[in-house]
């Protein structure tokens, strides 16, 4: 939560001065877009670096928090890590000063991974700006080895997400990563980690960031390649890595002695193949320990043995320290044998520079934002100013790095070992079937099938074939070729089975079940709340802390939508008393906390000692009246760099219309007294001088928000039309320069509001537009809009009462 926001408006709203901003540093110079690799990296090569660690002062991507520069020393919590003059970190519990967490525009969510391992990962979003997932190692001390390499690219104005290791989601939450019965999941040491990350750029591409790098620590650095090589839908552009183990089988077996320390460290036993012995006879994995050790070799990812997505469609570059004892030189040689041969990627090995968290950290943040901003933002959208409180000093690191440009493949393989690290498994070992299922168009489900496996020694997946439960039936050899997509002739459920056969004749069969959408979907129930709930389970999978609202009064649920979107929230409904479904959807979610939004008059007391007793974490944002709330809503999003949306706070259609729009453009929806006599509520007012937006953008007319109004709001803005129909065609189109799509368009009726609470947040999570429709007769601005757009499937908000039959007859003919 933003809590120092809220306490900035509220000192605004008691008539005290908040303290003022911080300045930005100076920055570094960033590249060009249309530069090469090489001249990026000798950019990168012609910046001082020094040897000598400097901790001086704080770290001011971490504002008041005072947290010191540089700290802690490595990754490692508990003994010696590195050769040099780095000293030995003391154990966890020892270091001082306290650490610092995630600064405030960082919000927990709730990834799902390719098998369904729920994860915990936090996130801060700029609305327009390029992301970055920042990849932690296998260590004890992962959230703290990495939150201030988020913070710095944070404090740049990226957007930033840092997912946790499946099973070391201790550091981000109490619990870890689970399985839904409970039992935890285990590391894999790169294989099911990599798509974990990956899942984490699929959530930023989801949220509508534009272009997404990848910067990877130690086994992070190893598995943003594995992530690379399993990127088949092309979702990131850069990626940046250090330390990254090349092949984990030749780690396990040439430093048998680190990795067993390590290991004895984060998962207490010091036998990697004991360990994954453990893990691959789990359920959820059914693999022999060689099969995911081989599923950790980078330099197979590379050479597109394992995951098949070419790597070097997108820019790397790899570095190494000859001075690391955990990930030694030899892998620099190693993953140069490949890179040297590939147009995009570069590998570089320091003479001196620590395991993963290189000892001068201001040239790792200055080449970190030099190689991000001219990959992902040669406009310059972002900033490029190191935050720690280290001077630039030293030489070019060109003078400090050993020269890889002459190793060949051959001298690659001379440092690798056998492949198989650990014994044959001796009994057989099934395959697995995993499929995904992505609707891609009216009637036409496409399936992925390329993660399955055959989890045994030495033995490969030979068939597979997928039946569309209507008949038909695809089949084929390679699992390369598991990627096929096929048209229903009817909308309705389908159970579709995919099984996949190994070379000893064993089969596996997956079910996924989808809902094949025809050219319209409505999401209804008996009442408004089991209409949010309907939207909730058509578009949310998982939810950390999930968004409450009342369901008989528009203002907070709609104010909250742009929070809700941040925080990978649905928006959820409550009536009077706690509805047994609601805590039945916050479960399927996998909610810990619920984010109550208004105060006890429209949320009662009653509700939220419910929610208490059922086991959720309670937090409520509610102040005396809705513009109060809407204020603190605004503080709780924070950054108001794109501007705020205002509307009438005594009319609903405007707020429906405009809360796709603000969620998905991370716009604060504040609340003005409307109509002709209207003002500005002195907490909207103080909201507005705490966020200082460059834009204030009215939603409506003249006659909802006055002219005088929209003057002594500073406005910029109006996006208006003669009728609220019109208002909302305006909306749309606005909607769409924020990258959200017409193709779908959700309709919400604009005779009433409670079928509409829950859409916006609904809608901009999918990328589609929201369009105010009279239920009855749709208005020509309505069918204009619709004509013109090309809008070939809708998503109906609520029941036939609110948008009846021979309505969706005119607006869809056919």
């Amino acid at each position: 939560m933003r809590w120092s926001a809220v306490l900035v408006l509220a000192l605004l709203l008691l008539g005290a001065t908040p303290p003022p901003p911080v300045s930005p540093l100076s920055g570094v110079m960033r590249g060009t877009a249309d530069t090469t690799v090489d001249e990026t990296v000798d950019r990168l090569l012609a910046l001082p670096y020094t040897p000598l660690y400097q901790p001086q002062g704080a770290d001011s991507a971490f504002g008041e928090d005072d947290y010191p520069a540089a700290f802690p020393v490595t990754d490692t919590a508990g003994g010696p890590c590195c050769s040099g003059p780095v000293p030995d970190q003391p154990p966890l519990a020892d270091l001082a000063p306290p650490f610092a967490d995630f600064p405030a525009s960082f919000d927990r969510i709730q990834l799902t991974s390719a098998d369904g391992t729920p994860l915990h990962a936090m996130i801060s979003v700029v609305p327009g700006a390029p992301g970055i997932v920042v990849a932690q190692g296998f260590n004890t001390n992962g959230k703290h080895s990495i939150v201030r390499y988020a913070a710095f690219l944070a404090a740049n104005g990226y957007s930033v997400i840092a997912p946790d290791h499946r099973d070391m989601g201790r550091e981000w939450v109490r619990g870890g990563s689970w399985h839904p019965s409970g039992e935890r999941r285990g590391q894999t040491i790169g294989w099911k980690e990599a798509q974990d990350f990956l899942a984490a750029a699929t959530e930023l591409h989801d949220r509508g960031v534009p272009a997404i790098g990848m910067l990877g620590f130690s086994e992070g650095a190893q598995n943003t390649l594995l992530a690379l090589a399993e990127d088949h839908d092309g979702i990131i552009d850069a990626v940046m890595t250090f330390s990254g183990p090349a092949d984990q089988a030749t780690q396990s077996t040439r430093n048998d002695v680190a990795t067993a320390a390590l290991l004895t460290t984060v998962v207490n036993n010091p036998d990697p193949c004991g360990y994954l012995a453990e893990v691959g006879a789990r359920e959820e994995f059914s693999a022999s320990p060689n099969h995911i050790l081989r599923h950790g070799s980078a330099v197979d990812a590379v050479d597109g043995i394992i995951g098949g997505a070419d790597v070097d469609r997108v820019p790397g570059v790899h570095f190494y320290a000859a001075d690391d004892t955990l990930v030694q030189d030899y892998h620099a040689t190693l993953l140069a044998s490949r890179t040297n041969a590939l147009a995009h990627h570069r590998t570089v090995l320091v003479q001196a520079g620590n395991h993963a968290y290189f000892y001068d950290r201001w040239w790792t943040q200055a080449a970190a934002l030099e190689w991000f901003g001219t990959w992902l933002d040669p406009d310059g959208t972002t900033t490029a100013a190191p935050t720690v409180a280290q001077p630039a000093g030293g030489t070019p690191l060109a003078d400090q790095t050993l020269d890889l440009s002459a190793v060949t493949r051959a001298d690659g393989d001379a440092e690798r070992r056998p492949v198989d690290a650990c014994p044959a498994a001796d009994d057989a070992i099934e395959p697995t079937a995993l499929a995904r299922a992505i609707v891609t168009d009216e009637g036409a489900v496409t399936v992925d099938l390329r993660r399955s496996w055959a989890g045994w020694d030495d033995h490969t997946i030979t068939g597979w074939s997928v039946d569309w439960d209507d008949g038909t039936t695809d089949e084929g050899d390679a699992l390369s070729d598991g990627l096929v997509s096929h048209t229903f002739d009817d909308p309705g459920p389908r159970t579709i089975v995919v099984t996949v056969t190994d070379d000893t004749g064993a089969t596996d069969r997956a079910h996924v079940a989808v809902d094949v959408p025809g050219r319209v979907q409505r999401l209804a129930g008996p009442g408004r709340v089991a209409t949010a709930l309907a939207v909730s389970r058509a578009t949310f999978e998982a939810a950390d802390r999930v968004i409450v609202a009342s369901a008989g009064g528009f203002a907070d649920a709609l104010a909250a939508a742009p929070l809700a979107f941040q925080l990978g929230s649905p928006i959820l409904l409550v009536g009077d008393t706690l509805d047994p479904a609601v805590v039945a959807e916050l479960i399927r979610l996998r909610a810990l906390e619920v984010q109550l939004v208004g105060g006890p008059a429209a949320i009662g007391e009653d509700v939220e000692v419910g929610l208490v007793e059922a086991g959720f974490v309670v937090h409520r944002v509610g102040g005396g009246d809705r513009y109060e709330t809407a204020a603190l809503l605004a503080a709780e999003v924070g950054d108001a760099a794109d501007g705020v949306l205002v509307v009438d706070g005594n009319a609903f259609a405007d707020a429906v219309a405009a809360s796709a729009l603000a969620a998905r453009g991370g716009l604060p929806l504040l609340l003005v007294d409307g109509g002709p006599t209207g003002s500005v509520p002195a907490s909207t007012a103080a909201a507005l001088a705490m966020l200082a937006p460059a834009r204030v953008t009215v939603v409506g007319g003249e006659s909802v928000v006055s002219a005088q109004v929209a003057d002594a709001l500073g406005t910029t803005d109006r996006l208006a039309g003669p009728d609220r129909y019109a208002t909302s065609a305006a909306v749309a189109d606005a909607s769409l320069a924020l990258g959200l799509e017409s193709t779908r368009t959700w309709l919400a009726t604009g005779r009433d509001f409670p079928d509409a609470l829950a859409v916006g947040v609904a809608a901009a999570r999918a990328g589609d537009v929201v369009l105010l429709v009279d239920g009855t007769a749709p208005t020509d601005a309505t069918m204009a809009w619709m004509a013109d757009h090309d809008v070939t499937r809708i998503a109906l908000a609520g029941g036939e009462a609110a948008i009846t039959p021979s309505s969706v007859d005119t607006i869809l003919p056919g």
